[in-house]
């Protein structure tokens, strides 16, 4: 008789590319957007102080327009007699030429010390805000790979002290996925936490000061309202 041999046949299981979804694509990490705001800030410091130098030229043309207007009336006010009038008008062209001149620079360079300041102040909250956006990133790539390996390996040895082939070779083939399926994830994870921490130090980079409105505008239109209380006051009186 003819022995019959049992079919030992074993069916290998596909294996199956991870999915990969990022909330954060590497394109907004290669773009670097902390160093794009450094720059374009740069820019606006730039074109601030320059508009301040333009008004300050502008300015200084203007004092040396009038200078021939102020030789002249000073010399007349010098034969007339009148001292005096001569000193203030030398001295009200003197100070008008410097204020002109010196002050829209000086203004200017205020505004850029000022928004230079507001970005100090945000990223010192924006940092460690940062860092540990990136450090959540990391470690949840760490813990992911981690834990999808042990559990792996665990049940490599189940299979292989259960001695049997198949389940054998569907934990290695699934651990093998599992494994790779986490290192996918880690990557993601990574890249979410860089592009949060970016995101993060991109605000702080964009923060401006807040102009507060002078609450003084309203005096104008209280006075007006005791005056106009004051009168009938008054004519009852008379």
């Amino acid at each position: 008789a003819t022995p019959v041999v049992a079919n030992t046949a074993v069916s290998l299981p596909q294996l199956r590319a991870p999915e990969i979804a990022l909330q954060a694509s590497i394109a907004d990490i290669l773009g670097f957007p902390v160093y794009q705001q450094a720059i374009a800030n740069e820019v606006e410091f730039i074109a601030i102080r320059a508009a301040g130098l333009a008004q300050s030229g502008a300015g200084l043309a203007e004092s040396l327009a009038a200078l021939p207007q102020t030789i002249v009336t000073t010399v007349g006010q010098v034969l007339n007699g009148d001292l005096l009038g001569a000193l203030t008008t030398v001295e009200e062209a003197v100070i008008g030429s410097l204020a002109a001149t010196f002050v829209p620079t000086v203004l200017a360079n205020i505004d850029v010390q000022q928004i230079q300041l507001a970005i100090q102040g945000a990223l010192v909250l924006a940092q460690p805000v940062a860092l540990v956006e990136l450090g959540t990133g990391l470690f949840a790539a760490f813990d992911g790979v981690s834990r999808a390996a042990i559990t792996a390996t665990q049940n490599l040895i189940d299979a292989v002290l259960s001695f049997n082939i198949g389940g054998i070779v569907e934990a290695v083939v699934g651990g093998v996925q599992d494994v790779a399926a986490s290192i996918v994830a880690a990557g993601g994870a990574v890249v979410d936490g860089i592009a949060a921490a970016q995101t993060t130090l991109v605000t702080a980079l964009k923060t401006r000061p807040i102009t507060i409105l002078p609450v003084a505008a309203k005096a104008p239109a209280a006075s007006v309202t005791a005056a106009q209380v004051a009168a009938p006051a008054a004519a009852a009186e008379a």
